[in-house]
């Protein structure tokens, strides 16, 4: 049977998530001249706040393992 969801694993969607996080936000601000907050909605807004701010510690951490080697 046929999977219709994603082949990724969760972490590589937060990933990409994290990654498009800023092109978002700006595009978004700059582009549309709306509130990202308030465009998106508030609950998706901080999803994607908290998604990046998990990724970039988790990449602070990996950065940092890697400097200790």
């Amino acid at each position: 049977m046929h999977n219709p969801g994603s082949t990724e694993s969760a972490d590589a969607v937060r990933t990409l998530i994290s990654n498009s996080f800023l092109v978002i936000r700006d595009f978004i601000s700059r582009h549309l001249d709306e509130d990202p907050k308030e465009l998106l909605g508030e609950e998706v807004w901080n999803e994607l706040v908290k998604i990046n701010e998990v990724y970039e510690a988790e990449k602070k951490d990996c950065i940092n393992k890697l400097e200790t080697f």
